[in-house]
């Protein structure tokens, strides 16, 4: 990042899924920063800008906010349709999200069943209901804990009314999970960054 210029920064910085954008922002000056998010698209720029508002090590933090989703009332073609155009933003697409007409988050669908369904089926016949979500502000070890309980590979990540805001998928957990264990062996050895002479 250093050596590029904005304008070789900005394609790079556009073709990113906006949680690894957003990982990239903390370790660069606020002031390299906010000149990059400038020289950006300006739906690129609001998504990561939103996203850097979120607590560090939280799941506002980790989540993309590139879904496939669809409403209830919908039918599967239209799920195909917007699983189509999420696949444009996003590279791992396991489960179809299933919202009401305000966003909030009803359920999800397995694209094998999205895919094996007649087209003109409405979506809340093949529909999971009961479907498990991890809130914006839930600490990173948290959610590690909670792909671990749950089996899951992607989480939905919702906010204070249940609106789906984003999404976690298991190998952005498993880099976290790498993450806690490196600093719980640093810790037992006794050179962990924050160690001090009078630590035990």
């Amino acid at each position: 990042i250093d050596k590029l210029n904005l304008k070789e920064i900005s394609p790079i910085v556009e073709n990113m899924e906006s949680d690894e954008a957003t990982s990239l922002f903390d370790e660069i000056s606020p002031e390299k920063a906010e000149a990059i998010l400038n020289s950006i698209d300006k739906e690129d720029s609001s998504k990561i800008r939103s996203q850097l508002n979120f607590k560090e090590n939280s799941a506002g933090r980790l989540m993309s906010s590139d879904f496939a989703a669809v409403k209830e009332n919908e039918n599967v073609r239209k799920g195909i349709i917007n699983l189509r155009k999420a696949s444009r933003e996003s590279d791992n697409i396991y489960v179809i999200y299933v919202t009401d007409d305000k966003g909030v988050l009803k359920g999800f669908v397995k694209l094998k069943d999205l895919f094996l369904s007649s087209p003109t089926t409405k979506i809340s016949k093949i529909m999971e209901p009961n479907v498990k979500f991890i809130h914006y502000d839930l600490d990173q070890e948290e959610v590690a804990r909670f792909f671990r309980k749950y089996d899951y590979v992607s989480a939905a990540v919702v906010d204070d009314e249940e609106v789906m805001v984003g999404r976690i998928t298991v190998d952005d957990i498993l880099d976290i999970v790498h993450e806690e264990a490196s600093e719980d062996i640093l810790r037992l050895g006794g050179v962990s960054e924050d160690e001090r002479l009078s630590t035990s």
